[in-house]
């Protein structure tokens, strides 16, 4: 990992992937049961 990379820049992938996470598993899900 680039350790050069701010602090600001972890979190917002931080967010992105829970955000992505969060919304993949409920359509996943939706896909499943249909």
């Amino acid at each position: 990992m680039n350790t050069r990379l701010p602090p600001p820049i972890i979190l917002l992938f931080a967010a992105g992937a829970i955000w992505g996470i969060d919304w993949l598993v409920p359509a996943a899900r939706v896909k499943h049961r249909g």
